[in-house]
């Protein structure tokens, strides 16, 4: 009988040995799984960050590509401008130039006479002497 016995407490042991893993198996399964989550949740944030990181490039990227935009249609502005005064510049030429020839001539030269045209006459009717015997 003692034989029996212990083979029964053997049993028994075995039984309870089997329990105790099994209780002990869930938590490790848990565990497993929730670090198995875990993992998945810090890829997700990662691809987030990536994802977040590339926003944040392309905003800069296309910031600096509006400035440079801006500063290069401000530069271009400015050479047309540059350009504009200079062909003002050449045009008002001629006319500086004339000007300053009529005031090298001595004043009592009649600038139609200069030119070889006759010497242009007032209408009567606004002489002065006209206008003051209207009135009369």
């Amino acid at each position: 009988m003692a034989a029996e016995q212990a083979e029964a407490d053997r049993w028994q042991a075995r039984l309870a040995a089997r329990q105790a893993e099994a209780r002990l198996a869930e938590p490790l399964e848990a565990k497993a799984a929730a670090e198995q989550e875990a993992r998945a949740a810090q890829a997700r944030a990662a691809r987030t960050g990536r994802a977040a990181q590339e926003q944040v490039a392309t905003a800069r990227q296309e910031r600096d590509d509006a400035g440079t935009g801006a500063q290069s249609r401000a530069a271009e502005a400015e050479s047309q401008a540059g350009q504009d005064a200079a062909r003002a510049q050449d045009a008002a030429e001629p006319a500086r130039a004339d000007h300053a020839e009529a005031e090298l001539q001595p004043p009592s030269v009649d600038p139609d006479e200069a030119a070889g045209q006759p010497a242009r006459q007032q209408p009567k009717s606004t002489t002065r002497r006209s206008r003051r015997s209207r009135g009369r």
